[in-house]
């Protein structure tokens, strides 16, 4: 399969989609209605270039586990209905991911949702099983309260005839809408094979990072950071922050008896937090 960038008429008939559901939800607030979002996540909260390098590569799972594994600290691109997904809590109430993602791929969408500070219920991994249990999870929370309507938003066909299915079964079709999201490319064929073979052919063990062709509909370049020791990048990431969090708390709860201490040791030098955990660190007080 090859990879073209998507047409500015494709790109604004996406961009028109998404206010489209938007007026169709704040039409269901007006009549006194909650809105609640399923989301998928390729090609839909994030572009879909993960998923391209998955059919660049065949297919091919361990490879695409690596490639994931390797840009662990790399932030997912935007996707086209992020911005909808930025309104919770002014547009719908709640809402939930429902996602063949697993593995390190869960650990990225994950840290896209922590650095756009977005507020999800559940989120629903769900690796290689049919989204279809997990739809049917989620419409069982929302069965008893009939004021909730629930938008699912995913590029795939498939997925939504499930959804559409599990809504027929437990009779709330009439409050369940699909949304078929078009998939929106802002690279091509060039771009993944270059982005592939410098994240996984590569035998540095140490960060680097890579600059890949600039693609016209792309308003400034990328830059990619590849972590080949991942698991150890990430779990030195974990300690320290675990470590800075404890250092932080014993600071507050004993900042009487360590200024009193800085006086003794360091008179005349400002009692900065550093300072004072360097006097915890030293083992004062013990």
């Amino acid at each position: 399969m090859s990879f073209q960038p998507s047409t500015a008429k494709e790109i604004l008939r996406c961009q028109a989609m998404v206010r489209l559901t938007e007026w169709r939800m704040r039409r269901l607030l007006k009549a006194g209605k909650k809105v609640h979002v399923i989301w998928d996540v390729d090609h839909v909260l994030v572009s879909g270039r993960s998923e391209d390098v998955f059919t660049r590569l065949k297919f091919d799972v361990a490879k695409y586990f690596q490639y994931e594994e390797r840009l662990i600290t790399q932030i997912l691109e935007d996707g086209p209905w992020l911005p909808l997904a930025r309104l919770c809590g002014q547009l719908h109430q709640s809402q939930d991911i429902v996602t063949a993602r697993s593995s390190f791929l869960a650990m990225r969408v994950m840290f896209f949702l922590l650095r756009h500070d977005l507020p999800i219920r559940w989120q629903l991994f769900v690796g290689h099983q049919p989204k279809s249990e997990s739809y049917r999870i989620i419409l069982k929370s929302f069965e008893k309260d009939l004021d909730v309507h629930v938008f699912s938003i995913d590029d795939a066909k498939k997925h939504n005839d499930a959804f559409d299915a599990v809504a027929a079964e437990m009779s709330m079709s009439d409050r369940c809408h699909s949304v078929l999201a078009p998939q929106i490319r802002l690279h091509d064929e060039r771009d993944i094979v270059y982005e592939v073979e410098r994240v996984l052919d590569s035998a540095s063990l140490a960060p680097y990072v890579i600059e890949p062709p600039r693609q016209p509909m792309e308003t400034a370049g990328r830059y990619v950071r590849v972590t080949p020791d991942s698991r150890k990048t990430i779990a030195n990431m974990l300690w320290r922050a675990s470590s800075t969090a404890e250092e932080r708390a014993f600071v507050e709860q004993n900042r009487a008896l360590l200024e009193r201490l800085a006086d003794e040791i360091c008179p005349g030098r400002p009692k900065t937090d550093e300072l004072l955990i360097v006097l915890r660190e030293a083992g004062l007080p013990p």
